[in-house]
């Protein structure tokens, strides 16, 4: 990169001086060129290729519909792709990679140089940049609109669903609280018939007892007077009553 600085740095100063040697500042274009392409080619900062843990940890399910979930994760670069932009020497996208590349000097150093370099190549110029530049804008700005109409119709369709699901709760815990009070009602109905029994139970023994006492009484009347009998032949007692 302090290479690339360097060549840039040259060119403007050798473009910007009293005789400039155009065979000198094609050169240096392609130089030029040739660092950024090499700096294009170059591996990320953190080493290139994603870690084996990075490449290993599963992805979270995505919640939203594909459709919805494709248009939300397009880059520009994608958006850009999906228009068939072609890249060109005259590629905006190009020119804003230079710019970066430019970014410690001040604007109209870079600007000055950015002509310098379009004075030095014909394979682009910056009325064509800034016809690419205009037309991505557009296409992104375009892009933006459908983001912003998936995001209502999906909202709209959330909206749907959610009062969907509300009725549903209401109908579903009106049901439950209808079986409920039936439950309740039958519970009710249990314990009445419950006790009922249970009285008609008390009632039986009670009646049970009173009439086995009654039964044991007479049956032990009628034994004495025939005891009382037998015992009248047997020892001349008293007559029975």
């Amino acid at each position: 990169m302090a290479g690339f600085f360097k060549k840039i740095a040259s060119a403007f100063v050798e473009l910007d001086s009293s005789s400039p040697s155009s065979g000198a500042a094609v050169d240096t274009s392609a130089a030029i060129e040739a660092e950024l392409a090499a700096l294009e080619g170059q591996p990320n900062a953190t080493g290139g290729a994603p870690s084996q843990a990075a490449q290993l940890a599963p992805a979270p399910e995505a919640a939203l519909p594909a459709e919805t979930q494709a248009l939300l994760s397009l880059t520009p670069d994608g958006v850009f792709a999906e228009a068939r932009f072609t890249e060109t020497p005259a590629s905006a996208p190009r020119v804003v990679k230079m710019l970066a590349g430019l970014a410690q000097f001040p604007h109209p150093q870079q600007l000055a140089m950015l002509r310098a370099l379009d004075a030095a190549d014909d394979s682009w110029s910056e009325s064509e940049v800034t016809q690419d530049a205009q037309s991505r804008q557009a296409t992104l700005e375009a892009h933006l609109t459908r983001i912003e109409q998936t995001r209502q119709g999906r909202l709209l369709a959330l909206d749907q669903q959610g009062a969907v699901a509300q009725e549903t709760r209401v109908a579903t815990l009106a049901e439950i609280d209808r079986q409920i009070a039936e439950l309740m009602k039958l519970r009710e109905d249990a314990i009445t018939e419950c006790a009922n029994s249970m009285a008609s139970v008390d009632r039986e023994k009670r009646e049970l007892e009173m009439a086995t006492m009654d039964a044991r009484n007479r049956t032990l009347a009628a034994a004495q007077q025939l005891g009382q009998l037998v015992a009248f032949f047997s020892a001349g007692g008293p007559p029975p009553r």
